[in-house]
């Protein structure tokens, strides 16, 4: 494919699939990651002067409402996403 442009869909080794499987491996470990983050946070398992890694640092900012970022108020102008999470991490 790459000296025939027009024969670019055929995948003699297979890495497209490989890397549609190896991206779903690595969203599945940062979702599980994120959740793990959230459930000690649900559960208050860790004190204020616990040790706070760069997820639960994100997780302040954690917004799970459709409407981000589009907030007059300063104070709530920053807000990720489950999406924005994932990106940063990788």
């Amino acid at each position: 494919s790459d000296f025939i442009p027009w024969l670019g869909w055929i995948d003699p080794q297979g890495l497209t699939a490989r890397l549609v499987k190896a991206r779903e491996a690595l969203d599945k470990f940062i979702d599980h990651i994120i959740d793990d983050h959230i459930q000690k946070k649900k559960q208050n398992n860790y004190s204020e002067e616990a040790e706070t890694d760069m997820v639960d640092d994100m997780l302040t900012f954690y917004s799970e409402e459709t409407k981000v970022n589009e907030s007059d108020d300063l104070q709530n102008a920053i807000k990720l996403t489950r999406d924005n999470i994932k990106a940063i991490i990788m």
